[in-house]
């Protein structure tokens, strides 16, 4: 027994989600700009030496496990969100 077709609806879902996933991208990449300029424009004000970039690494990797724990979060919230519709369509 297969399910009913999703068309159109699906077709419109999944550019939603591509579309979504494109503006995800970007939205990464635009933090990774601000972080660089950030660290930048620190780097910069504090006058720190070129090699004491302890400082940097430290921010660098506590943005990345910020962004890194946004991303799952979204990604567990999808899913959430998509199981549901998925066992109440069986039922």
């Amino acid at each position: 027994d297969l399910p009913p077709p999703l068309e159109p609806v699906g077709e419109q879902l999944g550019d939603l989600r591509q579309q979504l996933a494109r503006f995800e991208e970007d939205l990464r990449r635009a933090e990774e700009r601000h972080a660089a300029w950030e660290q930048q424009r620190l780097g910069t004000e504090l006058r720190l030496d070129e090699g004491d970039d302890a400082w940097q690494d430290a921010l660098r990797a506590s943005r990345r496990r910020a962004l890194d724990r946004f991303g799952a979060e979204r990604t567990a919230e999808a899913e959430e969100r998509r199981m549901p519709r998925q066992t109440a369509d069986r039922g």
